[in-house]
């Protein structure tokens, strides 16, 4: 079996790959931010770690394959995610590299996240290398998890433009799953990885509500209406379970032309209801 690299391993989809290749028999090795290092190091012994931040240089070229999971979220850092990304690739040899993506990258993107995915599509895909579109991931972290302990600790939950807005998503066993068959069968390209029937924001917080066994007041709210509250709250360095950026995406996104490829390497994804079932289960 392959070496593999996965920059951002310490993340949501970083550390659920390591589980999923590891099981598939792969040897991993996978990026941290040096501070984080050690921790990592210490809740993925299995893996080698080291310690990494998009900028630096660092040394991959002893690995079959590279996926990309690293981001820096940090407001301003485009270019350091943009160039320090390509570095990486730029110094691996002839490693298969897959850049991880998702559906807020498109030509209409208003967030600096998208703008970035974006950008790093057209330059990995003009290489011959492979991207994957991922859905809305439904695991136990990432806007999903945030999502979910609202639910839990709020007697009120605003529900942007009614909760009308359609959305693409994906369980991260899915994803994982899906990965692990394009880096086994060398697959280039484009893939976009979520269950092919949309779902409304409504459905999504009404299967968590279910779950959880908690019924919020739901209060409509136009999406435009949070963007400067929501650059208050930023400036201020106020927590909050959504960002001015995942805002200006949720506007900009529409689902409704993202053409799923999941079947192809997952036969029966799970659904909705079986993804929620699977984050709690993970979380306990």
């Amino acid at each position: 079996m392959a070496e593999i690299f996965i920059t951002g391993i310490s993340g949501l989809i970083g550390a659920a790959l390591d589980e999923r290749l590891r099981a598939d028999g792969h040897s991993i090795t996978g990026s941290a931010r040096p501070e984080n290092r050690a921790k990592v190091q210490q809740r993925m012994p299995d893996a080698r770690i080291v310690g990494h931040t998009l900028g630096d240089p660092i040394d991959v070229s002893g690995a079959g394959a590279v996926i990309h999971c690293a981001h820096d979220f940090t407001k301003g850092h485009r270019r350091q995610n943009v160039e320090g990304t390509q570095r990486i690739v730029e110094g691996s040899g002839k490693a298969h590299h897959v850049f991880l993506s998702s559906y807020s990258a498109h030509g209409g993107a208003k967030s600096e996240y998208g703008a970035v995915k974006l950008e790093l599509e057209r330059w990995f895909l003009a290489r011959g290398q492979t991207i994957v579109r991922a859905g809305l991931v439904i695991g136990p972290g990432g806007l999903f998890l945030r999502l979910r302990r609202s639910i839990e600790r709020s007697p009120v939950l605003p529900m942007l433009d009614g909760g009308r807005k359609r959305v693409a998503v994906i369980a991260i066993a899915d994803l994982c799953g899906a990965i692990s068959a394009i880096v086994a069968g060398g697959e280039r390209g484009a893939f976009n990885l979520a269950n092919a029937g949309l779902v409304t924001m409504a459905e999504i917080v009404e299967a968590i509500e279910r779950a959880a066994d908690k019924h919020p007041f739901h209060v409509p709210i136009p999406a435009k209406w949070l963007l400067f509250p929501l650059a208050i709250a930023e400036t201020l360095r106020l927590p909050l379970p959504v960002t001015r950026e995942n805002v200006k995406g949720y506007i900009a996104n529409d689902a409704g032309g993202f053409a799923s490829d999941l079947l192809r390497f997952v036969p029966a994804p799970q659904t909705l209801a079986q993804m929620i079932e699977s984050s709690d289960a993970a979380r306990r």
